[in-house]
């Protein structure tokens, strides 16, 4: 895996590009002095945003709402639809801890943190053989 890390300093005009959970310009003291923060969120949206702009394959979502996609996947592969229920969400909770308490609640099936994927990524999943463990530490 290669790893890119970026540390930018740059000039912006005059403007409120991030704001904080109460609507309050972030902001930071560097230097002595107080400037204007961008969080890394804003980066990452900024770039998500940019790559769908400039190219057609791009169609990454950030959602919480992966376990349908990834069971209607599993489904489409070969397995049974409760083998491909049940696999979906340990899947999702391996990744995103999958949200029971909105199942129960809802009967919503999603996980707790929002992750980001796209259709060409959930329908290239291969259909794992079954009671196949999820993570090689999972065989014992």
């Amino acid at each position: 895996m290669k790893l890119i890390e970026l540390h930018i300093l740059q000039s912006f005009p005059v403007s409120c590009l991030n704001r904080d959970d109460l609507n309050s310009p972030k902001t930071a003291t560097f230097g002595g002095v107080q400037r204007a923060r961008l969080s890394s969120q804003c980066w990452k949206r900024a770039i998500r945003e940019a790559a769908a702009a400039n190219s057609p394959h791009f169609k990454g979502e950030r959602t919480r709402l992966i376990v349908t996609p990834l069971r209607d996947a599993l489904a489409s592969r070969g397995l049974g639809a409760d083998d491909a229920h049940a696999k979906a969400i340990e899947i999702c909770d391996a990744i995103a801890k999958f949200d029971k308490e909105a199942e129960k609640k809802s009967g919503s099936l999603k996980v707790k943190m929002i992750f980001f994927t796209s259709p060409a990524e959930i329908a290239r999943r291969r259909c794992p053989p079954r009671n196949a463990p999820l993570h090689q530490s999972d065989s014992r």
